[in-house]
């Protein structure tokens, strides 16, 4: 069982930055659901645990760029990719662990 559960968020919609860049922010997650080792019965309600701008342009930027900019960070301050980025209407999202 999982006692926590992060997920990073690569936030690439101008609409839901404060500045034109892509930007990456691992927060902590709340079990919703009844299965702490499936990852969609949480959800992301908790306390930022880092939080970093990319380079990339949110506007004309390459999200892959951003994600491999952002996967960089993270690693570096101690976190861990836990599986495959996911889409959504505004951003990416995937799992992560503190290495």
């Amino acid at each position: 069982m999982t006692a926590t559960h992060f997920t990073a968020w690569l936030a690439t919609d101008r609409s839901v930055l404060m500045t034109d860049n892509i930007d990456i922010a691992v927060i902590e997650d709340e079990l919703v659901g009844g299965d702490p080792d499936n990852d969609s019965d949480w959800t992301s309600s908790g306390a930022m645990h880092f939080h970093a701008e990319t380079s990339v342009d949110a506007t004309d930027g390459d999200v892959a760029d951003a994600i491999s900019e952002a996967e960089t960070l993270m690693s570096a301050t101690g976190w861990e990719i836990d599986g495959k980025w996911q889409a959504t209407d505004n951003a990416y999202y995937v799992t992560v662990t503190r290495g």
